[in-house]
């Protein structure tokens, strides 16, 4: 079992956050006359997120002209308060071109509105310019720009972009030498900002001593503050390290009780775990019932060790119904399994392959 340290993403910023209560179905046709340009430019982005996120309030439901119309109607209200210099609104204009939301996909414009957002010194903006340039998306890929534009953003304490820089340190890239001790201060200052992703990267630091005297105590401190944020990777690492006593006195039961968390979540790794702790009997009363449960939720969401255990376990009728063999759902998992590289699952398709076809030979014959 290897602790998994968690990923960051560029994740680019929304045009809004959804706020509470009601609001309204469409544009006020409230004068204008007497208003300075920036209390015009801020009503029409103010009628363009609330439309916006009426529309949104609508995702899952079947996608009509109605829907179409706020999301259009919204656009050019955001751009209208863009060309009146309102800096919420050109991020949500940049958003909507990079999206195709209201308008067309146009990375060009979503990266001309950006430049203006970074300009004005909007984080945000930085950003996601700064992951524009990285990607090479609207412009010629620059990862020198990239990184100037994540360290102007995280200065401000944007926290993605705390991560980004963490993440370049961390793994390196071609033009990038890899740096532990910068990234560590990177997803120092995310975690301080209440990031649960920082907080992982961190306790894994700890745990393996990258950038950072080797300390499974403050890999459990960061663990546990992370999953304090309901960080379903942080209570899958808390279940593994509780299960092997790393930081702490083993405790299966603790174990299954992070691992039952993660796995609720829908964590596969956590699924697979927990079903080994069923079926071992580990903390919890054994059962190949519930074992092969979460291990077939496991498995169908595509984690390769799961699919070559429940093959096994179809194979020798373990947890099923009646303790019952069932030779073409082994051999279906094996195979899911061999295809994504599971060695042993090759060799066992192999030879359940050459099983099945001598019976059915002999079945021929009787």
């Amino acid at each position: 079992h290897n602790i998994m340290p968690g990923k960051a993403q560029d994740n680019h910023v929304p045009p809004a956050q959804e706020s509470q209560g009601n609001m309204p179905e469409g544009h006020d046709h409230e004068s204008t006359a007497g208003k300075s340009n920036e209390a015009v430019a801020a009503d029409l982005y103010e009628k363009g997120r609330s439309l916006f996120q009426l529309r949104n309030r609508r995702r899952g439901r079947t996608r009509n002209k109605s829907s179409e119309n706020k999301e259009n109607t919204a656009f050019q209200c955001f751009l209208k308060a863009a060309q009146g210099n309102h800096l919420d609104a050109i991020n949500a204009v940049a958003w909507m071109y990079l999206n195709g939301k209201g308008c067309k996909i146009d990375t060009k414009e979503a990266f001309r509105w950006y430049v203006k957002s970074s300009n004005l010194g909007s984080s945000a903006g930085q950003y996601n310019l700064a992951s524009l340039y990285k990607n090479g998306m609207g412009c010629k890929r620059d990862e020198e720009k990239a990184i100037e534009l994540y360290e102007k953003a995280a200065l401000q304490n944007h926290v993605n972009a705390q991560l980004c820089l963490g993440n370049i340190y961390e793994k390196g890239t071609e033009n990038v030498a890899r740096d532990y001790t910068k990234a560590m201060a990177w997803y120092l200052k995310a975690a301080k900002n209440g990031d649960a992703v920082a907080m992982c990267k961190l306790a894994w630091m700890h745990l393996y001593g990258k950038g950072v005297e080797k300390n499974e105590n403050k890999s459990i401190d960061w663990y546990q503050e992370a999953a304090k944020r309901d960080c379903t990777l942080a209570k899958y690492n808390l279940g593994l390290m509780f299960e092997h006593g790393k930081g702490v006195q083993r405790c299966t039961k603790t174990a299954v009780k992070w691992y039952l968390d993660a796995a609720d979540a829908g964590l596969p790794e956590a699924q697979f775990s927990l079903g080994k702790m069923y079926l071992d009997g580990l903390g919890v009363h054994h059962s190949d019932k519930k074992g092969f449960q979460w291990i077939f939720a496991a498995a169908r969401q595509g984690h390769v060790e799961s699919q070559y255990l429940l093959a096994t376990m179809f194979e020798m009728g373990r947890g099923i119904e009646g303790n019952k063999a069932n030779l073409e759902m082994a051999l279906g998992w094996y195979e899911k399994a061999s295809n994504l590289g599971h060695q042993r699952a090759k060799r066992a398709l192999c030879i359940l392959t050459k099983d099945i076809d001598l019976i059915r030979e002999q079945a021929s014959t009787w």
